[in-house]
């Protein structure tokens, strides 16, 4: 509780609160929400999209990697959104071809 507290306390005095201000309710709980990129980079794109009042982006993922885990893309896909995904090594393309359907997606040969 007092870790909550000084947490919330923190973030408020900060630029930080605005970022992480939708992962509070209203009775100032902790909220998380769930990223899928390495570093939180999902929830950070997706607060810059929310204040430019873009509900569905679509993308552009070079070097998409994995279709769910360390995906900076996986996190609009599951709200709906879709855009290209770029990948050169032929096992992770399958992947991303079984796991995300609504994408489009290409080798690295296909576009040199």
């Amino acid at each position: 509780m007092i870790e909550h507290l000084i947490l919330t306390t923190f973030l408020k005095s900060t630029f930080l609160y605005k970022l992480y201000d939708p992962i509070f309710n209203r009775e100032n709980k902790w909220k998380p929400k769930l990223s899928y990129s390495q570093s939180g980079e999902d929830l950070i794109i997706e607060f810059i999209f929310n204040w430019l009042k873009i509900p569905n982006p679509t993308y552009l993922d070079i070097g998409a990697n994995e279709p769910i885990k360390i995906s900076n893309t996986y996190y609009f896909y599951k709200k709906g959104s879709h855009g290209v995904l770029i990948e050169p090594n032929p096992g992770l393309y399958s992947k991303l071809k079984m796991k995300r359907k609504r994408d489009v997606w290409l080798k690295y040969r296909d576009w040199e």
